[in-house]
């Protein structure tokens, strides 16, 4: 259940926050906001249907780093 709270909860926050930068670019400078927001949402997907290993790949190094695998990153959204 907690999973379905974190997924609905960043859904809600990229989609419904006008103004949000990962959102709506409100410059040339800011035209990789649709990029960086198609990750979120593809790792967002990847949560909803439990998959970790894809959820894994959007991850950043530095996150891979700290958790080391695929089921401990879940494990911590899990938890969360």
């Amino acid at each position: 259940m907690k999973l379905r709270q974190f997924v609905c909860s960043a859904w809600m926050a990229l989609i419904c926050v006008p103004g949000a930068g990962l959102v709506w670019a409100d410059s040339p400078e800011q035209t990789a906001g649709p990029e960086i927001r198609g990750v979120i949402i593809s790792q967002i997907v990847a949560f909803a249907s439990d998959d970790a290993e894809a959820a894994w790949q959007y991850a950043s190094e530095d996150i891979q780093q700290q958790f080391g695998s695929p089921d401990a990153f879940m494990g911590m959204v899990r938890s969360r």
